[in-house]
């Protein structure tokens, strides 16, 4: 895309902007200065097929650099995009080994023109010869040439070609070695396959400072050229000029993470004898263990089908952009022997110039392992496949709680320990003749829960169960039976064995039971202990139960303006400490707390009767006050029981009269205290009591006086 772009003064930054159809987000490509005003910038292909492209350029100045919103946008453009030839795509694009025993196995591929024309393709099996013995037709040679067959390592038990020490296990310093193998004659559409353990010095990213080249000679061998494998190489040699290697000479290398296959597509040379070559260089440091070659072999397309593989349906056609097709094969174990491996290889062909798929396929038939586990427990294995020398090790683990009960073994019950200890068994297979069936049944732990009280209703009921492994046991009891009013039967506590905890409190429990366990819920005497609270106080507890033989405290709390006075009652083996009593509990008691009223220190007022007419602190003083101002201090109302915040009210004569027959006295006071009138002759005396007024009293009161005899003198006393 070319876009001319101009401003007034600088252009900043300038970006095409684009999308496929049918996608959310924009992508933002940099454009680049061809010219003075003229900025250019490639539009990705869709991913595949035919597709809209939209498209717009992005440009601003200083300004808009710094706000994007005073940029400039140029309106959106349109594109379709495709591509001129077919692209085609298998998938999967390889397999697994496949492992077959007894049962047949189908695989499936799908061909798909993902874009462009009509795609054209057809599809072929190429079929493996026998591999290349190690013991014939190959050569080698070079500069510290140290390859040889070593078991170091081996395919399928088998040795193989290494390039290394085998006493040391690694390559030399300096080492410029090639491996030449037998001359052999391309077959149509054929190739070689081989298997690659390779491990050598690590540089960083996708370089290595050793590696491995592949070459190809169709002149027996006077010269080589450098031959790519299918997928090309994945690595690169890194600049060093004591490297056979140039820099970035791309090459096989890696870390040694395990067998890998290796195709070289060979189709070009069909008729001709090659020689393909395996070179291995290094630098003059560090080594590692090296490269070995196993399983060389050949294969074509006019190598007949063997009977182990069957194709089935459409294996060519044509299709149109964005369709597919499938592909399937069939992997019949009956057209291999037992603990024999085969190799082919799926070719397919196309009007697409820039790919020939070549997918490797790899057939071993063996025995199979077949685990079953029934119930709460796993049956594993570190393989379940047995090719030739390999063996298998079974483990059988019966999950927490629970125990192998049963193995079968092809249907045949095994010897062995059967009981709670049984939690695993491993079991090992090498050299079978036929696929083995394994059935391993587990099945809980069964544990006896023993409950026995002598008393009450328990939950569980007192007996014995039988309770699986880990169930969380509840067991409750009503923990009181009555016997007498103050006496009773009490559940002490509850004691259960093999498990943690051992004992506590009724009267609830719970526990995951993991072993045979008695629980047991224990009973004692208990007796009340009854606490009464006089007046101007509380006690707490009033009533409680304790067990006999335990400790039991009363407390005793005087309300405001009281104090705690002393404890009466049943005091046998109690310790008072004032407001508090403990008491040793071996029959019933019944004990209470007096309380007194705090009293002023000079008249002996109760604080809580001044606090109620409105006296918060100093009480003392308080009563010797006459806050009314009726001539009564406050000491002197309480003894009258009269209101010392109101002048009305008071003890005192307000009237002295004549009646018919004689005279009367009236006067006021109190109605809760004993109002005595005395007589005197003199007003020195001596009084004596004239007349009593019991309470409840009238306010207001009046009582005749005799109309004859001696004259006297009247006055009013509380005592």
């Amino acid at each position: 895309m070319t876009a001319t772009v101009t401003d007034n003064m600088n252009v900043e930054e300038v970006y095409l902007v684009w999308r496929e159809n049918g996608d959310a987000d924009w992508t933002f490509t940099p454009m680049a200065w061809v010219d003075t005003d003229t900025l250019q910038a490639e539009l990705a292909p869709p991913s595949h097929g035919a597709l809209r492209v939209d498209y717009a350029v992005y440009a601003a100045d200083l300004l808009g650099y710094y706000f994007p919103e005073y940029a400039s946008v140029s309106p959106v453009y349109s594109v379709i995009g495709d591509y001129p030839d077919p692209w085609l795509s298998v998938t999967p694009d390889g397999f697994d080994l496949v492992e077959l025993s007894e049962a047949s196995s189908n695989l499936t591929l799908s061909v798909a023109n993902l874009a462009g024309p009509d795609l054209v393709w057809t599809a072929r099996l190429a079929v493996a010869a026998a591999p290349f013995s190690v013991t014939s037709g190959w050569t080698h040679s070079g500069v510290y040439d140290i390859w040889g067959v070593t078991t170091n390592r081996t395919w399928n038990g088998n040795a193989v070609w290494y390039c290394g020490d085998p006493s040391a296990r690694a390559y030399p310093n300096a080492c410029h070695a090639w491996l030449d193998t037998p001359p052999f004659t391309v077959g149509s559409g054929g190739g070689l396959l081989f298997r690659q353990w390779i491990r050598t010095e690590y540089d960083t990213g996708t370089h290595f400072w050793d590696g491995a080249v592949l070459r190809l000679s169709t002149d027996g061998g006077a010269t080589f050229s450098l031959i790519e494998p299918v997928g090309g190489y994945p690595f690169q040699i890194t600049d060093n000029p004591d490297s056979p290697f140039a820099a970035d000479h791309p090459c096989l290398a890696g870390d040694g993470q395990g067998w890998e296959t290796v195709l070289l597509d060979l189709a070009a040379y069909a008729g001709q004898s090659v020689i393909v070559r395996f070179e291995f260089g290094s630098d003059l440091y560090v080594v590692d263990e090296g490269w070995y070659i196993a399983n060389v072999t050949p294969f074509a397309c006019d190598t007949p089908v063997p009977a182990w593989l069957i194709a089935s349906g459409t294996w060519g056609g044509t299709l149109p952009d964005t369709w597919s097709a499938p592909l399937g094969l069939t992997l019949d174990p009956a057209g291999l022997a037992y603990h024999e491996e085969a190799v082919a290889c799926i070719r397919f062909e196309s009007n697409d110039p820039a790919s020939a798929p070549l997918i490797p396929l790899t057939v071993r038939r063996g025995h199979r392992l077949h685990l079953t586990a029934h119930g709460s427990g796993t049956a594993a294995a570190d393989r379940t496949f047995l090719f030739r020398t390999a063996s298998a090790t079974v483990t059988l683990t019966a999950d927490p709680g629970h125990y192998l009960y049963s193995l079968l073994l092809n249907g045949v019950p095994q010897p062995g320990v059967y009981d709670y200890s049984a939690e695993t068994r491993v079991l090992t297979f090498n050299d079978i003749a036929y696929d083995q069936y394994v059935d391993a049944w587990f099945t809980p732990k069964i544990w006896t829960l023993t409950v026995a009280s002598a008393y009450s209703t328990a939950s569980p009921a007192a007996g014995s169960y039988a309770v699986p492994h880990g169930t969380v046991v509840t067991a409750s009891i009503d923990p009181v039976e009555p016997l007498e009013e103050t006496v009773r039967l009490q559940c002490a506590r509850w004691e259960l064995t093999g498990h943690t905890p051992s004992n506590g409190v009724p009267p609830q429990m719970s526990f995951a039971i993991t072993n045979h366990a008695t629980l047991t819920w224990r009973w004692a005497y208990a007796f009340r202990l009854t606490a009464h609270a006089g007046p101007g106080g509380t006690v707490a507890p009033a009533e409680s139960w304790h067990l006999i033989g335990s400790t039991a405290c009363v407390t005793a709390y005087p309300a405001a303006y009281y104090h705690f006075d002393a404890w009466s009652g049943n005091l046998a083996d109690a310790t008072p400490d004032g407001p508090r009593l403990t008491a040793l509990i071996n029959a019933p008691r019944t004990v209470s707390a007096a309380f007194a009223p705090n009293l002023t220190p000079t008249h002996g007022v109760p604080e809580y009767w001044l606090a109620q007419y409105g006296w918060s602190d100093d009480f003392d003083a308080a009563a010797a006050t006459d806050s009314d101002q009726d001539g009564m201090a406050a000491w002197a109302e309480w003894r009258a029981d009269t209101d010392p915040t109101n002048a009305l009210s008071r003890l005192a004569v307000t009237a002295l009269a004549p009646q018919p027959g004689g005279w009367s006295l009236t006067w006021i006071g109190g109605q809760n205290r004993t109002q005595c009138v005395e007589r005197a002759d003199t007003p020195a005396g001596p009084w004596s009591a004239f007349h009593t007024n019991l309470p409840p009293t009238a306010v207001t009161n009046t009582l005749p006086l005799p109309a004859a005899g001696p004259a006297g003198f009247y006055r009013l006393a509380v005592p």
